[in-house]
């Protein structure tokens, strides 16, 4: 039971960064060929 609890948070907090990390990605690009 703990164990599926924590590879649940896993999964969210691996959903969460990846998420954020393509956000910053299409910011940079943008940012990029915007100068």
């Amino acid at each position: 039971m703990q164990m599926e609890i924590s590879f649940f948070e896993l999964f969210v907090l691996g959903d969460y960064f990846n998420d954020f990390n393509s956000a910053l990605f299409h910011t940079l690009t943008i940012y990029y060929f915007w100068i």
